[in-house]
């Protein structure tokens, strides 16, 4: 599991870039614990809040990076 998680990090860094690949990974790790609470407590407004926040800001810096790219010139 962990050559797996390695080899796909480095298929990803090479596409979308460091930032986004860390943020990715914290997502994923993030999203995976609201999940298993969600099961085991129920889903409540603030676990909802917390996705939408982690959501957006994966949005936010996506498109800053396609913002640097385009005045770059990539």
């Amino acid at each position: 599991m962990g050559a797996l998680f390695v080899a796909l990090n480095s298929y990803v860094l090479s596409k979308v870039g460091a930032t986004l690949t860390v943020i990715l990974v914290i997502t994923g790790q993030l999203l995976t614990g609201v999940v298993w609470d969600a099961i085991s407590n129920g889903v409540e407004l603030a676990l909802l809040l917390g996705i939408l926040c982690i959501l957006t800001g994966i949005l936010v810096t996506k498109r800053g990076q396609d913002q640097k790219a385009n005045i770059k010139g990539y």
